[in-house]
């Protein structure tokens, strides 16, 4: 089956959280059977491409409307779902896109603001609509009363992490603020809230980026700051357990469809005080892996934080969060590859390979050439290969590219 992802980004395997990351994630673990292509819109042309070890891109399509460009990318690839992970790009358009060519059509809500009004037209041409969290699920029905038999929801799956041993430190409490440091993500409760928790001493760790007047005032506020800055999410837990991080602070304002940092820290085996708001406070609960707060209220985050000052409740809980195992991105992929066979129609190939019954089709003539021209002999056995890979595999990929255009 071959799938075609429409997003407003381009596919990051190593970035810090959102669509980007969940299209790599997708797209690198596919289950067999799937092909899936991403077309990321850009100045007006949508950017199609694949992902293997690195970022390939297969064609540039322009149209005077979204759903023209679209409607050719989907051509081009030969694409059976047309799956939208950015609503916002244009709701009608897309969902037009879709019935004129003839393709069953997923969206996934990424963002509480997805679920909105706005989003009618698409959500209701969908055949699936994928949500990563049940307060998602309730924001949809909210807003689109009678799709209930259309939702799913599927868990963002997160990279395996160092883990942060614990045990009795000695020192000061070492609180992290891990990701974009943002007033939505409650930046401008830090300087009040270090003001308050002064006696502590608490050590602060800022990692994520950090915006510049944002971070004036919480170094004001706090001498014992280290900013970390930008981090990839394969470090972070090394980056946490360097710094022997004791608790990480999700201070979200507004809610959350499903957070990723907060399954960053729990693989990391980092307790977590967050808002009891939207997504976050509802995955804390169900998960134990810390502690929650009123946004409306910060003093009940100050007096949070000096309960835990002496560390007792912490350790406990980060010993019994290392015996966790978190989800990982292939298992998200699993059931994204299972959602796209349910819409599969009769007739394909099927092949038992465990839980999921794939089906095989005959790739397009243009696809079959490709993959000819990449894994051929020509490639394979050129002397020159083993001297100039690099340069090599530029010049080839070129020809591909170049080929994709003719046969298309």
């Amino acid at each position: 089956m071959r799938v075609l992802l429409v997003s407003a980004q381009a596919p990051d395997a190593d970035g810090i959280g959102g669509v980007p990351v969940h299209l790599a994630d997708s797209m690198l673990h596919a289950g067999s059977g799937v092909s899936l292509w991403a077309g990321h819109h850009r100045a007006g042309t949508l950017v199609v491409g694949e992902l293997g070890r690195q970022w390939r891109e297969l064609g540039r399509f322009r149209a005077r409307e979204l759903s023209g460009a679209v409607q050719a990318a989907l051509a081009a690839v030969g694409a059976e779902v047309l799956h939208v992970h950015s609503p916002e790009l244009g709701p009608t358009a897309l969902a037009a896109a879709a019935r004129a060519n003839r393709v069953r059509c997923i969206a996934t809500l990424h963002d509480v603001n997805a679920a909105g009004p706005a989003s009618g037209p698409l959500l209701r041409a969908c055949d699936r609509i994928v949500v990563p969290s049940s307060f998602m699920q309730r924001r949809v029905l909210e807003h689109h009363p009678g799709l209930e038999a259309r939702i799913r929801i599927v868990h963002w799956g997160v990279t395996p992490q160092t883990r942060v041993v614990p045990g009795a430190r000695g020192g000061p409490l070492r609180v992290a603020v891990v990701g974009v440091f943002h007033p939505d993500k409650g930046a401008h409760l830090l300087p009040e809230l270090m003001r308050a928790t002064a006696p502590l001493g608490i050590e602060w760790h800022l990692y994520g980026a950090t915006e510049g007047r944002s971070l004036s005032a919480v170094r004001r506020a706090a001498p014992r700051l280290l900013a970390h800055g930008a981090y990839r999410r394969s470090e972070l837990g090394r980056e946490l357990a360097r710094a022997r991080i004791d608790v990480a602070l999700l201070a979200s304002t507004v809610p959350e469809a499903f957070c990723l940092t907060l399954s960053e820290c729990v693989a990391a085996a980092v307790p977590v005080v967050a808002s009891d708001i939207g997504a976050l406070g509802e995955r804390v609960r169900e998960e134990r892996c810390g502690w929650l707060f009123d946004p409306t209220r910060p003093e009940s985050l100050h007096e949070l934080l000096f309960r835990l000052a002496d560390r007792a409740e912490l350790c406990q809980l980060a010993r019994e969060m290392t015996e966790r195992v978190p989800r990982t991105p292939a298992e998200m992929a699993l059931d994204l590859t299972r959602l796209y066979l349910e819409l599969e129609p009769s007739g394909g190939v099927e092949r038992n390979l465990g839980p999921v019954a794939l089906r095989t089709r005959r790739p397009p003539r243009s696809v079959r050439a490709l993959s000819a021209l990449r894994h051929s002999k020509f490639y394979r056995d050129l002397p020159l290969r083993r001297v100039l890979p690099e340069t090599l595999r530029a010049r080839v990929e070129e020809r591909v590219r170049a080929l994709a255009r003719w046969l298309l």
